[in-house]
């Protein structure tokens, strides 16, 4: 089993709606202003702001959220607390799905070792309504690791795809989150970890917030 370790950079952006505050004048006050309650008069449309989730112990603002989740072989191995690296990501994944409203949509994705095929849920992205929830958790809870022993990580190809997904909607709070718990392994695709670099931010083509998680062990080189 290849042990591999994920040196991508972390991407991490955060957009923080600026407070609105909305006054109106009083018609028998000289022109004064009166301060009013933030919202007022603004429709429902223009109230929404992004929704915040909690992901492997980290909060992501965002209604478009798109997942990009390692399911290579050495998912298997056990992650710090005991458990199989796949156990966690499957219950951190349902947890942040489950949190969401009906105001947001997600994509999951899951790359291993065939950069020619990765399994997805939400293309194009599922708003995240009851349906929408039960059809992608039981999508997660399906996935385990790779079938093919020795399976490598397809990470360019997977996440080039989540963003050609995230790239066609129009949500304005959009956020990707990669997790990977090693090195890109993926014959006749990219593997040097500049190249890889390259390649994910060329398909960014709206700057997509992109975060990373990196679950493999904190030694090493490469660490």
């Amino acid at each position: 089993m290849k042990s591999l370790l994920l040196v991508l950079p972390v991407l991490a952006l955060c957009f923080l709606p600026g407070d609105s505050i909305s006054q109106t004048v009083d018609p028998n006050a000289g022109g004064r202003f009166l301060d009013l309650p933030d919202g007022f008069g603004l429709s429902e449309e223009e109230e929404d702001e992004p929704e915040l989730i909690e992901f492997y112990n980290e909060e992501y603002e965002g209604d478009a959220f798109f997942f990009c989740l390692d399911k290579s072989d050495s998912m298997g191995e056990a992650a710090a607390g005991g458990q199989p690296k796949w156990v966690v990501r499957n219950r951190e994944a349902i947890k942040a799905i489950s949190s969401m409203t009906s105001r947001s949509v997600a994509t999951v994705l899951m790359f291993d070792y065939k950069k020619e095929r990765s399994d997805c849920c939400g293309d194009p992205p599922l708003k995240m309504d009851g349906a929408g929830k039960a059809r992608m958790i039981s999508f997660i809870a399906s996935k385990k690791t790779a079938n093919h022993p020795g399976a490598d990580s397809c990470i360019a190809s997977g996440m080039v795809k989540v963003l050609q997904i995230a790239n066609k909607t129009n949500n304005e709070y959009r956020t990707a989150i990669l997790v990977a718990d090693g090195r890109a392994q993926c014959s006749g695709d990219e593997t040097d970890p500049n190249r890889v670099f390259q390649r994910i931010m060329g398909a960014n083509i709206h700057r997509i917030p992109i975060n990373t998680i990196y679950t493999g062990q904190q030694q090493g080189d490469d660490w």
